[in-house]
């Protein structure tokens, strides 16, 4: 009965042990790393910090803007981590309003980071915060596979 009771407690301990283990701080990129990375994969990267500066509610210390034909991925360093997790919190809330009955979204926050999909059959949309940096894009559904690949080598 001991050696039951025993392994009844293991168990919810060794799984909070491994979900705690998926939880590891990320290293955000940087700008200069954000633009070399994506020259190397054929983007044209402009800062545009100037453009956006104003138009946003929060305080952004630089955004950079990669184009590679209809594909854009927007990078923003935040003056803080709690403006990017607003900035976070505002782009869920996008997401949902971009909804439709055909949807597969996700949505996790660990550690220092955030992230949010959305594929709603046309669009592909991604918000990726890793401290206070973010990387954003939206492309027609095609380019996904190309998307994720351009964020495994960012990192986010």
């Amino acid at each position: 009965m001991k050696i039951r009771t025993a392994s009844k407690l293991l168990i919810p301990i060794l799984i909070l042990a491994l979900s705690l283990s998926s939880c590891k701080q990320m290293t955000p990129t940087t700008p200069d790393t954000f633009k070399t990375t994506m020259e190397s994969l054929g983007y044209t990267v402009t800062d545009a910090t100037d453009e956006y500066e104003d138009e946003a509610n929060i305080d952004i210390e630089a955004i950079y803007v990669a184009s590679k034909g209809a594909l854009q991925f927007g990078f923003v360093v935040c003056s803080s981590s709690d403006e990017a997790l607003d900035m976070y919190a505002s782009s869920l809330e996008n997401f949902e309003d971009k909804q439709t009955s055909v949807n597969v979204s996700t949505s996790l926050n660990f550690g220092n980071h955030s992230k949010c999909t959305l594929d709603n059959g046309e669009e592909y949309m991604v918000f990726s915060r890793i401290d206070d940096t973010c990387v954003v894009v939206t492309a027609d559904n095609a380019n996904k596979s190309e998307i994720k690949d351009v964020l495994k080598e960012l990192g986010y």
